[in-house]
């Protein structure tokens, strides 16, 4: 269920805060939501800021997203004839390494939105742009106004504010005049967070502390006890989950963070007295099974140990360098998972939930490619020495492959060939602790697509470099 509720500015006035503005929607989303929204709240005015995710995330072209728009204004009069509309154009970022096009099509997006929103005003529903984009400091090449080259700092809301506020007084006439933007700008707060509490969590440890009001997210560190380097992850939220093994001693220390720049981080909190991590919810499952279908792919797993109240499938995009984790909770022990990008590989993983409400630690399956059949197999396998100990094996890049595994036998003491106990997503791999020798010892490569898999390379034992 979407949040669409939260507090406003200490001293406003008092008003209904619930609202439909969710992180991270896109119009074709919306605009099939719309409808039930409108209908059960009975706005008069709807102030849309819709777009960016469609585009940014190549969800859909412009000519695509303005289709969605259109049918977001269509449904939204469905429920309320008389319904106004200030649709506001997208702004543009900096340049986004995932999607090179996307200033391209940011333009191209707004140019049709432009000529299009005069057509679909009518008297009884009028509808008018909010000019997001020409208001607000942002582009391929900077952004003053964006605190990490898209979302806002302080500056920037009130530019979006000030841009949709024109919209309100010229159009609607909503208001007499539109306010500047203040000289000085009122600094976000970022005070220490308080109250950190470390516990068992489903995974291993579970960290909590006062939610800071207005943070745009937090930092956690975290290190072993005795060790000298601290690792760090961002909160959006008050609560840090750590991954970790039973009996591992953990500390932690959380920052407010509200930007990229000192000023807009707090002073990190004080150590906190070590723990230790006891996993609270079951194991993964296993055996898990996938299959790459020609638009996603088919999982299957087996039972694990304890009460398990469902399930979770996680996959991730290894071909698109901005792509978010995906998951989808599930009662039973089989799950279709649809709509993926086809020609990528995807790394998936399954966890166990109970009743607590916290998924355990997952377990992989194979990686699969979607759309692909049974791969080729490798070509191209050569072992080099690294030292006594260590080789390093490459192979060429096999049709159809989501990964490889590795096949290694000991020469000397006769012993059954044994394959890696990771999935491989490049053409290279090292192995180490060949206690018997690095010479004594003959690899192979198959291919894998989830359960599909390739016949093995020719062995071959290594060469000194």
């Amino acid at each position: 269920m979407p949040r669409t509720w939260g507090g406003y500015a200490a001293g406003a006035s008092a008003f209904d805060p619930h609202h439909f503005a969710v992180w991270g929607r896109q119009a074709a989303q919306v605009k099939n939501e719309i409808y039930a929204q409108v209908a059960e709240r009975k706005p008069d005015l709807l102030l849309v800021g819709l777009g960016f995710n469609d585009l940014g995330w190549v969800v859909d072209n412009p000519e695509g997203t303005i289709a969605s728009m259109r049918t977001l204004v269509s449904e939204a009069r469905a429920a309320n004839p008389n319904i106004k509309l200030a649709l506001a154009n997208v702004p543009q970022r900096t340049r986004l390494g995932a999607n090179p096009n996307l200033p391209a099509s940011t333009d191209r997006y707004n140019t049709l939105l432009a000529a299009s929103i005069p057509s679909w005003s009518t008297s009884q529903s009028p509808v008018a742009l909010v000019d997001w984009r020409g208001n607000y400091a942002c582009g391929p090449d900077g952004c003053p106004d964006g605190y990490d080259g898209l979302h806002p700092n302080a500056r920037g809301e009130f530019k979006i504010a000030q841009a949709f506020q024109r919209t309100l007084v010229n159009n609607f006439r909503i208001g007499t005049s539109v306010p500047a933007i203040p000289t000085t700008i009122p600094a976000r707060p970022t005070p220490v967070p308080r109250n950190v509490v470390v516990e068992p969590g489903p995974q291993g440890l579970k960290v909590t502390w006062d939610a800071v009001f207005g943070a745009h997210g937090y930092t956690v560190r975290s290190r072993l006890v005795g060790s000298a380097n601290w690792g760090e992850s961002r909160a959006a939220a008050n609560r840090h989950d750590t991954l970790s093994g039973h009996g591992l001693k953990w500390e932690y220390q959380v920052r407010t963070d509200n930007g990229d720049t000192g000023d807009q981080k707090s002073a990190w909190t004080s150590p906190t007295a070590p723990v230790v991590a006891s996993p609270t919810a079951p194991p993964g499952p296993f055996p898990i099974v996938t299959r790459a279908t020609s638009t996603g792919f088919d999982i299957t797993w087996g039972q694990t140990v304890g009460a398990v109240e469902r399930f979770g499938v996680i996959y991730w995009d290894q071909d698109d360098p901005g792509a978010f984790l995906g998951s989808v909770g599930i009662r039973g022990q089989a799950a279709h998972i649809d709509g993926l990008e086809v020609g990528h590989r995807y790394l998936v993983w399954v966890s166990s939930w109970d009743t607590s409400g916290g998924g355990g630690v997952p377990n992989p399956g194979r990686p699969v490619l979607v759309g692909g059949g049974t791969p080729a197999a490798p070509s191209g396998l050569k072992a080099v020495v690294i030292d006594a100990s260590s080789v390093k094996i490459d192979w060429n890049k096999s049709t159809d492959a989501a990964g490889y595994r590795v096949w290694v036998r000991n020469l000397g003491n006769g012993d059954e060939e044994h394959v890696s106990p990771e999935n491989i997503m490049d053409t290279t791999w090292g192995v180490g602790f060949l206690v018997a020798g690095a010479m004594n010892y003959e690899f192979c490569v198959t291919a894998i697509n989830g359960a599909l898999e390739s016949a093995k390379t020719t062995c071959t034992r290594p060469v000194r470099s």
